[in-house]
């Protein structure tokens, strides 16, 4: 064996990290541990950047710099171990850093408990955009702190990243697998950790994770690229493993916990697969699934019961259910105890009082009512002492996608209208075996546990909820425990809840916004309501320059602007009557982000759902009446009602059957011209998230992607050029705003009578719209004008890759023929030029039974709101 000439080696792969590297060196020399006992060990991955010229300049006696080909970060760190010269080896990725005791502490546990281990972890702390915050999952797994975990007592303990120190044996160390992409790193941990089957731990260090929210890594996740590494990878440790037929504790928590993270993320089913390939995928997911021990399945932590529950359906498990006469039940699978409780948890999404009602939508959040519908009883004690029972029916909600963007269990919803002026209290419970269970109440964000009008005052304990006089002692008891409990958090929330009661209201107020910067229907809406003389106080809300907005005003109108989050706006927000927006996401019209919860029981308004095109992709999670606090939802068409009622659990009193704002007919007809619009919509997949306002890019992955090249191949198309040449025909380009970025790769400079398009749209000018799946389609149908789909990355899109799979208003039952590739797609267009653009017969049909009769819209939506 070689000599050790340093106590610590750290390997450092670098593979386009000029931002960061430094940190991470600088990090390693300002450790507290003697500095000419660690070897850094940096390995360019054949980076493009600046990566190789800034670590070349740390280059020195106990700094290896090595150069190579990008072989990949598996392979580079192998070619790190061999260079390490060491007596223990710890690994550090160049946009992450350590904290500056790690090496010192990770040393001297080693050194303590060295021939009881092998490999000794210790804490990730996550650094998003500078903000440190700890991994959760060590504080609950490692209870006793620093120690040396035994593997078989505690196999929750998994260790799947390179947060390691571990024992250097030079030619005889584990390497990592160079040709798996995923969990590589827990298959290197596991291959060390299983020779004893201990891990120490120490919690005295720190590896601190660079977090990059919306990179390339979020998308190799998706079952897309990795269903057949995973699974492999798994069926592969489970054989190597296995024991006289059972899998050790530890290695079916490895899976459990792969199998928790995917299902929250919708990551786990293959989803673009044919359905042979598709049920092949499932029957080998069940195989693994079945060598679960359901101890090991209901031991992991920090994954929730449902998707537990999940597994265990999967396995085809069957649960017994006791109860109790107090009303105590027990679900067991076998032997083993799933729940126990007294009650049964139900959130209320929508608790408001109209017309002298109180009316009160909640859910049923429990694994009782897996394969059976329940009911729902209302017990109602009146003012003069008597009391009634009544049935309530149940209904499925979309919280069965609990807590997933998948559909992972069964759970109820109820509805209950009760007439309570008479009312002195009421609860709710279900019945099991004919033994009352009492619902324990919790309130979703948006929703208030306390209600008052003119006269009453309807709180709710979490058991129950009671009716009392409001009166002025109440109210005043009620704020001073508002003072206490807000102010325990942040002083400025009571500030604005001060603010908001102070602000002077003579008037109803009514709030109008679109996504901030670009006017929308909400603007529309605005401009018609704003000329009404009916003692409406109305603002439209901006978050642009003011220069840039102002434009779309008149100088009176230009008055009633109001910046999005200014106090002025905060003070508004919580003083007025109605918000009409055409985006429902908090953060377009909420000025308190993610705190709306602090607010539920001043704040007073109904949302009115303008939307910015009609609801047609599957967006259950986005727009289901359980999850958002949308009041009036704005429709334009038949489909609609008809889906939001069955998959959102929309009632028809929900709608304003009016059309969109801007579908208002302009007296002045536009001209059809020669042109063709192209307009895609955006793909998640191949950009990051909006993070303070900018959004990472994928450049390489959006060039290597199919609808890039795809599209490209389109607009470069020598046969393109002809058929616009020959018929005196223009193709407008509108590449989705979001990827604005990569309109330059698209190289249209010099294509003849191809455009790049970000103005505004006057799509009345086209005489052709293509498309893939966006919401512009219908002001295309509502023009009676042809379509054509052209999704050349349809399979990705099935797979899951964009924020949804699935379309509600699918493509054979829309408005055109789909296409997947140029060249087909081209056929057509040839064919509708030729025949004076026209839609065919069975596709202008139903152009023209889709929209409602559409007059006036936004009369109508005044109408139905003044009423």
């Amino acid at each position: 064996m070689k000599k050790y000439q340093y106590d610590i080696s750290v390997i450092i792969p670098v593979y386009n990290n000029e931002k960061y590297v430094e940190e991470c060196i600088t990090s390693v020399l300002k450790q507290s541990f003697d500095p000419q006992k660690i070897q850094m060990v940096l390995i360019n991955d054949g980076s493009k950047d600046k990566s190789l010229e800034i670590i070349q300049k740390y280059k020195g006696e106990n700094v290896v710099i090595i150069d190579k080909e990008n072989t990949g970060v598996s392979d580079t760190r192998n070619i790190g171990m061999q260079h390490a010269l060491g007596k223990y080896i710890l690994f550090l990725d160049s946009d992450d850093a350590l904290s500056e005791e790690t090496c010192k502490n990770l040393f001297h546990f080693f050194e303590k408990h060295y021939d009881e281990i092998d490999l000794v972890t210790y804490p990730i702390i996550y650094n998003v955009n500078g903000n440190l915050k700890p991994h959760v999952r060590y504080s609950k797994m490692f209870e006793k702190g620093t120690a040396v975990y035994d593997l078989e007592e505690n196999y929750t303990l998994i260790q799947a990243t390179v947060n390691i120190m571990i024992k250097n044996r030079f030619d005889k160390n584990f390497l990592f697998a160079v040709d798996q992409n995923f969990s590589e790193d827990e298959r290197f941990a596991t291959e060390i950790v299983m020779q004893k089957k201990k891990i120490g731990f120490c919690n005295d260090a720190s590896y601190i994770y660079r977090r990059h929210v919306g990179t390339a890594n979020d998308t190799i996740t998706k079952a897309y690229y990795s269903f057949e590494t995973i699974t492999s990878y798994y069926e592969y440790l489970f054989d190597r493993y296995k024991v006289n037929g059972h899998v050790p504790k530890y290695i079916q928590t490895l899976y459990v916990n792969n199998l928790s993270w995917r299902i929250k993320q919708d990551d786990l089913l293959p989803y673009h697969y044919e359905k042979k390939e598709y049920k092949r995928a499932m029957d080998r997911i069940v195989n693994l699934v079945s060598q679960l021990d359901n101890e090991v399945i209901l031991a992991l932590p920090y994954m929730n019961i449902f998707h537990k529950v999940y597994l265990l359906k999967l396995k085809k498990e069957n649960f017994n259910i006791t109860v109790e006469q107090d009303g105590t039940y027990t679900v067991c699978c076998g032997s083993l105890e799933i729940v126990k409780r007294k009650n049964i948890p139900s959130t209320i999404y929508r608790f408001f009082i109209k017309d002298d009602q109180l009316i009160l939508y909640g859910n049923l959040n429990t694994i009782l009512y897996e394969d059976e519908k329940p009911n729902v009883y209302l017990d109602i004690q009146y003012k003069n002492n008597t009391e009634r029972e009544e049935r309530i029916d149940t209904f499925l909600t979309n919280y069965s996608y609990y807590e997933s963007k998948m559909k992972t269990n069964t759970i109820y919803g109820y509805k209950i209208s009760i007439h309570f002026r008479d009312v002195k209290e009421f609860k709710l419970y279900t019945k099991v075996n004919g033994i009352k269970i009492p619902l324990l109440f919790n309130f979703n964000k948006f929703t208030s546990h306390i209600l008052y009008d003119k006269k009453l005052c309807i709180d709710c304990n979490k058991k129950k909820f009671k009716i009392r006089k409001n009166t002025i002692f109440l109210r005043v008891k009620d704020s001073a425990r508002n003072i206490f409990k807000y102010g325990k958090k942040n002083y400025k929330i009571v500030l604005y809840r001060f603010l908001a009661k102070t602000y002077p209201k003579k008037q109803p107020i009514w709030l109008y916004y679109d996504n901030g910067r670009v006017p929308d229907n909400g603007c529309v809406q605005f401009k018609h309501d704003f000329k009404k003389k009916d003692g409406v106080l109305r603002f439209y809300v901006y978050d642009d320059d003011y220069g840039k907005i102002k434009k779309h005003f008149s100088r009176e109108e230009q008055k009633y602007l109001l910046k999005f989050k200014t106090l002025k706006h905060k003070k508004i927000f919580l003083r007025c009557d109605k918000i009409l927006t055409s985006f429902t996401d908090l953060q377009v019209y909420c000025p308190f982000n993610n705190g709306i919860e602090w607010y539920t029981d001043i704040k007073k308004y109904e949302l009115i759902y303008l939307q910015h095109g009609i609801l047609h992709a599957n967006l259950r999670k986005m727009y289901s009446k359980e999850f958002t606090e949308i009041s009036k939802f704005v429709i334009s068409t038949e489909f609609e009602e008809k889906n939001l009622i069955q998959k959102y659990n929309y009632e028809k009193h929900d709608f304003i059957k009016s059309g969109m704002p801007r579908m208002q007919k302009k007296n002045k007809l536009v001209e059809q011209k020669n042109k063709i619009l192209f307009a895609p919509s955006w793909r998640q997949y191949l950009i990051g998230n909006l993070v303070k306002g900018k959004r990472d890019l994928k450049i390489r992955e959006f060039l290597n992607s199919s609808f890039f090249k795809e599209t490209y191949d389109l607009l470069h198309s020598k046969k393109l050029q002809s058929l616009l040449k020959t018929n005196h025909f223009t193709l407008d380009f509108k590449l989705h705003p979001i990827f604005k970025e990569y309109a330059k790769f698209y190289e249209l400079e010099h294509v003849e009578n191809v455009h790049m398009d970000f103005g505004e749209t006057n799509i009345e000018e086209y005489k052709i719209f293509i498309t893939d799946f966006s919401s512009f389609q219908f002001d295309f149908v509502l023009l009676k004008r042809p379509i054509l789909y052209f999704v050349p990355d349809k399979v990705e899109f099935d797979a899951g890759l964009h924020t949804y799979r699935e379309l509600d208003l699918e493509h054979k039952d829309a408005f055109g023929n789909l296409y997947t590739k140029a060249e087909a797609l081209l056929e057509e267009l040839s064919s509708l030029i030729q025949q004076g653009c026209k839609p065919n017969k069975k596709y202008e049909k139903r152009m023209e039974e889709f929209f409602l009769l559409i007059n006036n819209p936004c009369e109508k939506i005044y109408r139905s709101l003044r009423k």
